[in-house]
């Protein structure tokens, strides 16, 4: 049970942040979900239909937006924030880095709330990602995130 309601509270908080206006108001905040925000990067493409009205991000259709809104989409939102990788898979890595950005992640760990991955990053490390992608991930985005420069 545990395991969801970590990923929940990681979801609600970054929803909150968008749907709350301090997104908003705030467009430089640096804000890092653990667990990837466990479903927001899923909803984020639905909340975007409600939001524009289209699929795929394809331009807005304003007759079929159920709460059209002027301003960014959910997804642009969800992209302004910064995730830690420790999903355990992957294809949702994969996933991540197509649908926010390999610079939106950074290496997680999960300790001390359970053992690490052994070697850390190991499933990272296993894709063979693309050495812009790898580097964003492994290093990178903590320090863009820490606003600090490598």
């Amino acid at each position: 049970m545990g395991t969801y309601v970590v990923g929940i509270e990681g979801m609600y908080a970054a929803a909150s942040l968008i749907l709350g206006g301090t997104a908003a108001a705030c467009p430089n905040l640096r804000v890092s979900f653990s667990h990837a925000a466990a479903w927001l990067p899923h909803d984020a493409s639905r909340a975007n239909y409600f939001w524009g009205g289209s699929w795929n991000e394809e331009p807005k259709n304003l007759e079929r937006a159920v709460m059209p809104d002027d301003g960014p989409s959910p997804l642009e939102y969800a992209r302004r924030f910064y995730y830690d990788s420790m999903v355990f898979d992957r294809r949702t890595i994969r996933y991540l880095i197509d649908l926010l950005g390999s610079d939106r992640l950074m290496v997680g760990s999960d300790f001390p709330a359970m053992l690490r991955e052994e070697l850390t990053a190991k499933t990272l490390k296993s894709m063979d990602l693309p050495a812009a992608e790898w580097e964003n991930i492994s290093h990178h985005n903590a320090y863009r995130w820490l606003g600090l420069s490598a």
